[in-house]
């Protein structure tokens, strides 16, 4: 194994055990990640369309069917008829929905600022820097 592959496994068990913290964070919500996620692009970008949420996903339509099924369920969307097409249907958080992602997010901010009150502004700096040139 070379020097890139250890640092990538080192990469790996980290991501994996920041991970489980903030999935720990959200189990306090009810919300898996992908929930916290779909709630959390509905909230940004408003009423959207399934496959909207397919694409922004990259994944099946029958994939996001399935999670907002979960989500009307729970009470978090509302899903109705596009007014302009009524073959298609549109999906909106509810009252509930922003409320549970404002706990969410409350809660995951709390857990980022533990896992980073370990690192000095200047190291939060460069690894933003960092994060933000390897996610382009």
């Amino acid at each position: 194994m070379d020097q890139l592959d250890q640092y990538l496994d080192r990469l790996d068990r980290a991501f994996m055990r920041m991970g489980r913290r903030h999935a720990m964070a959200l189990a306090d919500t009810g919300l898996t990640g992908g929930q916290f996620m779909m709630l959390r692009i509905l909230a940004h970008s408003g009423p959207l369309h399934p496959s909207s949420l397919a694409h922004e996903f990259a994944v099946t339509l029958a994939s996001i069917t399935a999670a907002v099924k979960r989500l009307v369920r729970d009470g978090l969307v509302k899903r109705y008829e596009d007014q302009n097409n009524r073959r298609y249907v549109i999906i909106e958080m509810t009252k509930k929905g922003h409320e549970v992602l404002k706990q969410a997010e409350s809660r995951r901010r709390d857990i980022m600022r533990e896992m980073f009150s370990r690192a000095t502004l200047k190291e939060l700096s460069e690894l933003t820097e960092l994060v933000e040139r390897l996610a382009e």
